[in-house]
Order: C-alpha cells, then sequence, then structure tokens
C-alpha cells in the first residue's frame, strides 16, 4: 500500500500504459497512475476475492476513482472487465488499439511534458486536496482489517493455500 500511496503522492503526473491483463496487484499499481492508456485488448480486475481474501488499495481507491457500484462490482465479483467498460468508468482515460499503446502514452506524456513543471505539480497537489488524508486513513483502516481481521480467517488461507495447490478452494464462510 505504501507504493500505491507513493505513486498518488508522487509530485508529478503519471501515465500507466497497460496492455493485455491487469488484474490484482497490478491493477493496484495501476491505480496509483493519474492517467491510464489502455489497449483495446487490456481487461482490468480485482479477483482476490476468489482466493477469499480482498484486494486492500484498490478497496480504497476504486470509490475514489469511479462510481460505487463499479468499484463494488469489480471488487464482489472478480471478474475482470474490459478496457472499454474501464474508459467508461473513468478508470481509464484513453482506450487505443494495442500496437499503439506507448506511442499513445508517450504523445499524452510529451503533450503533458510540455507545461511549466512548477503548474503542474500544483495541479497535482490541487487535484488531490482532500484525497490524501481520507486515502491515508483509509489505507491504515484497510490494512488492520486485512492483517487483523481477513487473514485471520479460515477461508483466507483456505483461498490461498487453493490457489498455491491449483484446486478450487472449499469454504467453511469462517
Amino acid at each position: 500500500m505504501q507504493t500505491i500511496a507513493a505513486l498518488r503522492d508522487f509530485p508529478v503526473p503519471i501515465v500507466a500504459a497497460v496492455q493485455g491483463r491487469c488484474l490484482g496487484g497490478g491493477f493496484e499499481l495501476a491505480q496509483g497512475a493519474d492517467l491510464i492508456v489502455a489497449g483495446e485488448g487490456a481487461t482490468f480486475g480485482q479477483p482476490e476475492i476468489l482466493l477469499g481474501v480482498t484486494a486492500p488499495a484498490a478497496s480504497v481507491l476504486l470509490p475514489m476513482l469511479c462510481p460505487a457500484g463499479v468499484a463494488a462490482e469489480i471488487l464482489f465479483t472478480g471478474d475482470a472487465i474490459s478496457a472499454a467498460d474501464a474508459h467508461r468508468a473513468g478508470l481509464v482515460a484513453r482506450v487505443v488499439p494495442d500496437d499503439r499503446i506507448d506511442a499513445a502514452a508517450l504523445e499524452l506524456c510529451g503533450r503533458i511534458a510540455r507545461h511549466s513543471a512548477a503548474a503542474l505539480r500544483s495541479a497535482k497537489r490541487m487535484l488531490r486536496i482532500g484525497e490524501h488524508a481520507s486515502r491515508a486513513a483509509a489505507f491504515g483502516s484497510a490494512e488492520r482489517m486485512y492483517v487483523e481481521d481477513l487473514m485471520q480467517t479460515r477461508d483466507a488461507v483456505e483461498g490461498l493455500t487453493a490457489f498455491l495447490e491449483k484446486r478450487k478452494p472449499a469454504w467453511s464462510h469462517r
């Protein structure tokens, strides 16, 4: 969570270029960026629920980045969404042909970099007004809940063990 918070707090804009599957921790890292350029074939998701756990950073960031219903569906179902759906939800800034991802991301970076670094730093700080304090508190709460509550459940241990053993988990719902 500290890495993702550091990305959100980095003083200048960060552009992420995503191709293919962007799931779990990779999607959480992408959520740390200011803008995401995705290839048409990209998919985004938080499949942790399938393992009997959840994604603490995404649980905090997704409701800040997209409508609450979209965030809930991503976190509760574990299903991936397409780049087009992520764009409609506001998670992705633009969708481009897969073979144009790098060029499109670099072009966007160029359009940003042509401006005053002082103005960009200020704009980013202004965009984050209110987010930092609420995010820091929410990250702390989510991390405590993950470690002290969720990871103490039988289902969390079973889900992660089943994943490592490449088998379907047998939930006890405890």
